[in-house]
C-alpha cells in the first residue's frame, strides 16, 4: 500500500458545508503534505426542498446526505464530510464513521435584530424565526407568550428573512455553522442561548467523516485527525438517537460532553408541543460503550416514561 494518493472529499455545495469541509482538507494536508485532495460538492434531496414549506414528518432519513453516500459506495469519493446532526444513525452497508474532529460549539444562538447583552433583557411577547420543531418547542416552553415562525434555506438567506421580516424579532440558528461561515448578520446580534435550557440536536457542532469500511487506507489516515473525547460523546448521542428510533423528524435535543474521564450527557424529548421527559445521566468514558451501552438504555427509557 502506497502511503499517499489522490484523495477526493465530498460534501454538499452549500456555501456552509463547504467551508467545514475545506477546514478538515487543511488539516489532512497538515497531517498528509504529500497527498494531492479535491473536493466534489453535490446537491442533495435536502438542499432541494430548502426553500419549501415541508413538514417535519415528510423528512426521510439522509436526505441531506444520500446522493454523497451513493457516491462514496461507488467510490467516485474517499471521504464525505457531514454536519453530524445531519447524518443518520442507519448508514448504508459497506460505509462507517471514520472519524470525528474536535467538536465545535453545540450551542443554538438567537440572531436578534435588537442588541442585547443576555436573554434577561428580552422581551416575552416577541416573534421568532425556526422551523426546528426541537427549538420551536424549547422556546415555547420559556417563552409561551411567543409567536413562531417558519424559516427555511441556509444561513445567509435565514439572516435575510429575519432582517425583511416586518414583524418577526429574532431567529435561532447553530453557533457552530456561524462561527465556521462567518456570514454577513446584516446589523443583527447574536447571543449563545443556555445549554441547560435549550438542549441542542444531537450531533450539533460537530463534523462527521464517512467512508467505505474496507477503505484501510483512508480509515488509518483518518485516526490521525480524529478526536477521541468529540467521538466518544458523539457516539453517545447517536446511541440514544438509535435507541429511541428517532429520525430527523423527532424533536429530540440531546448533548454529551467529557470531563475526568467521564461522559455526561442530557437529553429532552417532546411529544405533540409537549415535553414528554427529560434524562441526564454519565458513565466512565473508558467503559460506556460496554454492556451495549446500557446507561444509554436507561435513558431512552427516561425519556419515554
Amino acid at each position: 500500500m502506497t502511503s499517499n494518493r489522490r484523495v477526493v472529499f465530498g460534501a454538499r455545495g452549500s456555501a456552509l458545508s463547504v467551508a467545514q469541509t475545506r477546514q478538515v482538507m487543511a488539516k489532512w494536508t497538515s497531517q498528509f503534505p504529500d497527498d494531492e485532495i479535491e473536493l466534489r460538492t453535490f446537491t442533495t434531496t435536502g438542499d432541494r426542498i430548502q426553500d419549501r414549506e415541508v413538514k417535519p414528518a415528510d423528512l426521510h432519513k439522509g436526505i441531506f446526505t444520500k446522493e454523497i453516500e451513493h457516491s462514496l459506495l461507488q467510490e467516485e469519493i474517499d471521504i464525505a464530510v457531514h454536519s453530524a446532526k445531519d447524518l443518520s444513525v442507519w448508514m448504508p452497508q459497506g460505509l462507517v464513521l471514520g472519524a470525528v474532529p474536535e467538536r465545535h460549539s453545540p450551542h443554538d444562538v438567537l440572531l436578534s435584530k435588537e442588541a442585547i447583552d443576555s436573554l434577561e433583557e428580552w422581551s416575552v411577547e416577541t416573534m421568532i424565526m425556526t422551523s426546528s420543531p426541537r427549538r420551536v418547542f424549547q422556546w415555547k416552553e420559556h417563552y409561551p407568550n411567543s409567536t413562531v415562525v417558519p424559516v427555511r434555506g441556509n444561513v445567509q438567506t435565514r439572516i435575510q428573512k429575519l432582517v425583511d421580516h416586518g414583524e418577526a424579532h429574532a431567529s435561532i440558528l447553530a453557533q457552530a455553522g456561524m462561527d465556521r461561515l462567518q456570514p454577513d448578520l446584516l446589523g443583527c446580534s447574536m447571543i449563545p442561548l443556555p445549554l441547560k435550557q435549550f438542549i441542542p440536536a444531537p450531533g450539533q457542532g460537530a463534523l462527521a467523516l464517512q467512508a467505505r469500511e474496507t477503505d484501510e487506507f483512508i480509515l488509518n489516515k483518518l485516526a490521525a485527525i480524529e478526536h477521541m473525547p468529540s467521538r466518544r460523546c458523539l457516539d453517545a448521542e447517536r446511541r440514544l438517537v438509535q435507541t429511541l428510533e428517532a429520525g430527523c423528524s423527532v424533536p429530540l435535543g440531546a448533548f454529551a460532553y467529557e470531563e475526568d474521564e467521564q461522559i455526561f450527557m442530557q437529553a429532552i424529548l417532546y411529544l405533540e408541543g409537549m415535553k414528554l421527559g427529560d434524562a441526564g445521566s454519565r458513565a466512565s468514558a473508558s467503559t460506556a460503550f460496554e454492556n451495549d451501552g446500557s446507561w444509554i438504555e436507561t435513558m431512552a427509557e427516561q425519556l419515554k416514561a
